[in-house]
């Protein structure tokens, strides 16, 4: 397929200046109609909610490409195959506009690209607000974000990035805007399970 162009209105490197990016890659392996991402890992864990949640972010990424280029603004959902569960996990996403997806995509590289990210944002902290996206506010976050890091830092132990769960949560404002523009888009299109 043809890669997605986006372009940056200010390139965050070359500040007033355009920058266009090109996003190319697969998509997880769908329905020969695109209306499902099929998900495959080993097993849910402890935190069950949480996993299917994170796993199915990798299924919006599918849904928000696939709105841009050109498979229509519909429904979709993530079906997660476990190694430990008998029955599938279904996770519905309610439809995305191009304009939506490119929206999303683009704040997504520009925050990428943007600069330093020398703090403390794991995506346990997000899915404390999954079903209430609404209510997320930076105080808040910051309170996930330390108490995930209390019950030992989650996800963030294992990134590319060492010691990343000793960097400082960010101040509640820029939480609050991470959160806006990195997760809310999923969550307010997450159906109701």
């Amino acid at each position: 397929a043809a890669p997605i162009v986006l372009t940056l209105a200010d390139g965050p490197r070359d500040h007033g200046r355009p920058l266009g990016v090109e996003l190319v890659g697969a998509t997880e392996l769908l329905r020969a109609d695109a209306s499902v991402s099929l998900l495959l890992w080993k097993k849910a864990g402890a935190t069950a909610r949480d996993e299917h949640l994170r796993q199915a972010l990798r299924a919006f990424f599918d849904h928000a490409a696939l709105a841009l280029l050109g498979e229509g603004e519909r429904a979709r959902r993530s079906v997660q195959l476990l190694g430990d569960a008998d029955a599938p996990v279904r996770v519905g996403l309610a439809p995305i506009s191009p304009g939506a997806a490119r929206a999303w995509l683009t704040d997504l590289v520009t925050d990428l690209l943007g600069g330093a990210h020398d703090y403390l944002f794991p995506i346990e902290a997000a899915l404390a607000f999954a079903e209430r996206p609404h209510e997320a506010d930076g105080e808040g976050l910051v309170a996930a974000i330390e108490d995930g890091r209390a019950r030992g830092g989650g996800q963030s132990r294992w990134g590319p990035v060492a010691g990343a769960d000793a960097r400082p949560a960010p101040e509640p404002g820029r939480a609050e805007v991470i959160f806006e523009r990195r997760f809310a888009p999923f969550f307010s299109r997450l159906e109701p399970r």
